[in-house]
């Protein structure tokens, strides 16, 4: 079966990893779109509006195409998992929703999608519809399934609370990821991102049984 075509061409994507680039430095509303086209060598300045019409749909675009690069790694995962019959294991399916960010580099070795994405989520954090910050299903049917399957690892939880756990741990691991790209190089690689990993694991898995009291509950009410 031959390849599926590109989500988009080599002018779009450009286009995109020039503002993930950006983005990832300066925030979501730190860089206009004449300035991403400039960036992006493009001769008309309107190029973002032309090829995506607005930033929202810029920023949605990054999203697509990059939960696009991370499919094929996401689906040999789980088959990998499932192999093992660890489909229904916690920590597995969170090593897949998170793991494949690290080959989204550029040539520093650093990762902006990650930054772009952390700015990302918490613009969308409150869209109704949760595919605005984590979906992507019809491109992304491995992501989706991945997202499936922990939420059933999570059992009685409401919806809000799982999407809220998930999206927690995955930032978790962002920012770690993030912090390594910027702050902590000198540190090993793998055990600090597997501290991370376990780290989001216990916040995703965290149960009420056994949980002391907050001295300072009365401070949570907004």
């Amino acid at each position: 079966m031959a390849d599926p075509a590109p989500l988009f061409n080599a002018a779009k994507r450009h286009l995109l990893l020039t503002a993930e680039r950006l983005f990832a430095q300066r925030g979501c509303e730190g860089v206009s779109l004449r300035e991403i086209a400039q960036a992006a060598g493009s001769r008309n300045n309107n190029a973002v509006q032309y090829h995506f019409g607005s930033r929202e749909g810029l920023m949605a675009a990054i999203h697509v195409c990059r939960v696009g690069d991370m499919e094929a790694m996401r689906e040999a995962m789980l088959a990998r998992a499932g192999a093992e019959g660890l489909l229904g294991d916690s920590l597995t399916l969170l090593q897949i929703l998170c793991l494949p960010h690290l080959a989204l580099k550029d040539e520093d070795g650093s990762h902006p999608y990650a930054g772009f994405l952390v700015h990302y989520v918490m613009r969308h954090w409150r869209a109704p519809d949760a595919d605005a910050a984590v979906g992507a299903g019809g491109v992304a049917p491995a992501q989706r399934r991945v997202v499936e399957l922990i939420a059933a690892t999570l059992g009685d939880l409401s919806p809000a609370f799982i999407r809220s756990r998930s999206m927690l741990a995955l930032m978790l691991f962002l920012n770690a990821l993030l912090r390594h790209d910027h702050v902590d190089r000198q540190l090993g690689v793998p055990a600090l991102l597997e501290d991370a990993l376990r780290s989001a694991h216990a916040a995703l898995r965290q149960s009420d049984a056994g949980r002391a009291p907050l001295l300072f509950a009365d401070m949570l009410a907004l």
